[in-house]
């Protein structure tokens, strides 16, 4: 399955993932029997403070049953999975081997669509009453809407100091007890 690969330029794409308890929910609830479909595709539940465990600051922290489940998976596995659902409704419709050139603007201003580069290379302007921008830092979105007048929104910048690393490892004899 193509669409279940590590993207190139997702950071993270290659670690373990965990859809927690809101977010599962809040899929759920738009996609209704995707939880379903993540499972049949290999996706694993797991009680959250029992089967996994932390060693945090030189110690196993103690297994506790917090009473619900999360579900483990790729990332891959988790948007390939969305994104098939998604594909399957009949409003939705993805487009292979077309660029977003740019945004398009009424004669307010105001965006109102993408102008795009069909695969055969010719201009085509997408209308929609909401356009979301999820490139990245690879956006051009400051630059197209500084071109129509617009002022680039302020950037707030939190250094938090964390961040996460994620490994195979065989688990050391003893740590999965159920003691």
């Amino acid at each position: 399955d193509a669409l279940a690969q590590a993207r190139p330029g997702v950071g993270q794409g290659h670690h373990a993932h965990n859809l927690l308890k809101g977010g599962e929910q809040s899929i759920e609830r738009l996609l209704p029997g995707i939880t379903a479909e993540m499972f049949a595709r290999g996706a694993v539940p797991y009680r959250t403070g029992f089967d996994l465990r932390v060693y945090d600051d030189g110690q196993w922290l103690p297994r506790r049953d917090l009473g619900y489940t999360n579900i483990a998976a790729s990332r891959p596995l988790i948007e390939s999975t969305v994104l098939a659902r998604l594909l399957r409704e009949p409003n939705v419709h993805m487009r292979s081997d077309t660029v977003v050139e740019d945004y398009s603007y009424d004669e307010h201003d105001q965006v109102n669509g993408v102008s795009i580069r069909t695969p055969n290379g010719s201009p085509e302007v997408l209308h929609a009453d909401l356009v979301v921008d999820c490139t990245g830092r690879a956006s051009h979105l400051q630059e197209s809407l500084a071109a129509h007048g617009y002022d680039n929104p302020p950037q707030y910048k939190i250094n938090m100091g964390l961040s996460y690393t994620s490994a195979v490892f065989e688990a050391p004899e003893g740590c999965l007890d159920t003691k």
